[in-house]
């Protein structure tokens, strides 16, 4: 006579091993996809800024003089989604200064961007900043988490004048 063999199920001991083993590589991918990602939006907003950068300067060969964010769009030198005084592209906002609110010669030569993280330390944890020259400088320090303080952080010091010595000094050049 032929006895029937019942299959079993797994024990309780085997799936907790399982799930120990799914858990311990969460724990490790988890904060690995988090950097990764922080480090893709800072990539997208350095190159936002640079390609702010080249546009100006295409701009000024051109006219003789920096253009207004509108000028840029309407020569199509930067994307359209661009032409607001600050938007959010991959995790970050973007600001840009330009000559519109000032006056004399700062007028003629001046502007700047900054970007900064919607979520300090979620969608990055550097805070950048694009000079007229093309410098580009970063800082992990907080100046700025949303576009009030944005205005009024690019209402003072580098942004009066656009010297270079008035940069803060916890900003540091990326070379």
């Amino acid at each position: 006579m032929r006895q029937l063999r019942t299959s079993r199920g797994f024990s309780l001991s085997e799936l907790m091993v399982v799930l120990g083993i799914v858990l311990i590589l969460l724990a490790i991918s988890i904060p690995v996809y988090v950097s990764s990602r922080m480090r893709a939006n800072e990539v997208s907003a350095v190159a936002t800024l640079r390609t702010l950068h080249q546009a100006q300067e295409s701009y000024r060969r051109k006219h003789d003089e920096f253009g207004l964010i509108q000028n840029l769009v309407d020569e199509g030198l930067v994307d359209p989604s661009i032409d607001r005084r600050s938007r959010e592209r991959d995790g970050y906002e973007i600001f840009v200064r330009d000559r519109q609110k000032l006056s004399g010669r700062r007028r003629r030569d001046s502007w700047a961007a900054i970007a900064w993280p919607v979520s300090w330390g979620v969608s990055g944890d550097r805070m950048y900043l694009m000079t007229p020259n093309g410098f580009l400088y970063q800082t992990t320090t907080q100046f700025v988490t949303n576009r009030k303080e944005a205005t009024k952080f690019t209402k003072k010091g580098y942004f009066l004048d656009f010297r270079l010595e008035d940069i803060p000094p916890e900003f540091q050049k990326v070379e």
